[in-house]
């Protein structure tokens, strides 16, 4: 059943609540123009966002844009910062923060978003990707839950929302993630082998399953974050085993031990 499919491709315990569509905060760049980047933070669904790069004399030089994200877009004006040097006596009274100009930026998926700015009579357009720098550690032991839905079943009473937990078993090398998945009140083990691609502190993964009971089918992970807490991601699976076709979309949240 995919049932148990959607529960092994995530690993630990969703909340009740919602869960965002995509999370954009990350160190993004335009790998053509490299040198000068953008530091994304997002925080439910506000943007705070640093653009370094250079002035007119060659010196390093950073602009701050934020609000809050309309649909995938956020526009505003870009603030230049003055302010005393670090150190004692420190004063925030001191800082200036003066609007220069004005920028949006566009996420176009979750690894690729267009920044449009004008400031200092200067203006353009840069396409962005997110900028990885370090390999990620999904290894491990967790508790998960897994929710989503299910459509296209052969059985039409198998179509709905479902919730599952369990543990899960996660081992990868740099471009191969294995999963092995035991579910709560089933004597199933589910085997998820999916290769591995980067895009800043996100991975995607594509590759197939397989189960001792006989089923089988292919998977999709979309946004797999790991973090010193939790492993999470979304997928998109197809059964394609001996008792039931289905496809599963849905997300999980694991949780370390």
């Amino acid at each position: 059943m995919l049932r148990r499919f959607a529960a092994v491709l995530l690993m630990a315990l969703v909340t009740g609540s919602g869960w965002a569509s995509s999370n954009y905060q990350d160190w993004w760049w335009d790998p053509a123009q490299s040198g000068m980047g953008w530091n994304v933070a997002h925080q439910g669904d506000v943007l705070a966002i640093a653009w370094f790069h250079y002035d007119a004399t060659g010196k390093a030089s950073f602009l701050t844009l934020a609000g809050t994200l309309d649909g995938e877009t956020l526009t505003g004006n870009l603030i230049r910062s003055s302010g005393p040097l670090p150190g004692p006596g420190f004063d925030p009274a001191a800082v200036a923060n003066v609007p220069v100009g004005t920028a949006t930026l566009e996420f176009t998926s979750s690894n690729s978003a267009v920044f449009t700015y004008s400031y200092d009579g200067l203006s353009g357009t840069v396409n962005l990707q997110r900028f990885g720098f370090a390999e990620d550690d999904f290894s491990g032991t967790m508790a998960y839950s897994a929710t989503g839905t299910l459509t296209g079943c052969a059985d039409p009473d198998d179509d709905g929302a479902y919730r599952e937990s369990g543990l899960i078993t996660a081992s990868h090398s740099r471009d191969v993630l294995t999963l092995t998945l035991t579910i709560d009140g089933d004597n199933a083990t589910c085997t998820y082998t999916a290769a591995l691609s980067a895009e800043g502190s996100l991975h995607q993964a594509e590759g197939s399953f397989s189960c001792n009971d006989g089923e089988n089918g292919t998977i999709e992970l979309r946004d797999i974050r790991s973090t010193e807490d939790y492993l999470m991601m979304e997928f998109t699976g197809i059964d394609s085993g001996v008792s039931d076709t289905c496809v599963a979309t849905g997300h999980l949240i694991a949780v370390r031990p």
